[in-house]
């Protein structure tokens, strides 16, 4: 399924409402760890007030098809354009940490606080994790709503 996201640009993503047809263009792709791929998609021109927009996603292999039947993906519009930007109400912070030795090797985790609301919609922040030998970095999209547990992988 991943599959779809890593290659998405080739399934034409469209968002389809009642009465209108929005395409949609690939502005990223992340690969992180365990084979998780997000996607940044953006509408290539504005969306209508109050409409419920699905995602539609064109000439996806059969497999592929019966999972985004099973699952699919909604948004409905606010009355006007959103102009308002989250409110940061500090930096971005490790609350906690965990290293723990398991004879399989070892289990890290870091539970990750973002600071910041946004009354008009679900935000989302770009958290970048770095390898600390090498820099290799890997990201991932999250809502900064929630608290969340990251494993990290050596």
């Amino acid at each position: 399924m991943f599959d779809v996201i890593a290659k998405i640009n080739i399934y034409a993503p469209m968002l389809i409402s009642a009465n209108d047809t929005v395409l949609l263009k690939i502005k990223h792709v992340y690969h992180g760890q365990f084979g998780v791929i997000q996607a940044v998609l953006v509408p290539e021109r504005l969306l209508k007030a109050n409409t419920e927009y699905k995602l539609e996603l064109s000439g996806l292999p059969y497999e592929a098809s019966q999972f985004w039947k099973r699952h699919v993906l909604s948004w409905t519009t606010g009355p006007k354009k959103d102009l308002t930007p989250p409110q940061w109400h500090g930096s971005p912070s490790i609350a906690n940490s965990e290293y723990k030795e398991y004879g399989c090797g070892p289990a890290i985790y870091v539970d990750i606080k973002v600071p910041a609301k946004n009354n008009q919609g679900q935000p989302y922040v770009i958290v970048d994790l770095f390898e600390k030998d090498s820099k290799d970095k890997i990201s991932y999209i999250i809502d900064i709503d929630k608290m969340y547990k990251y494993e990290i992988v050596l």
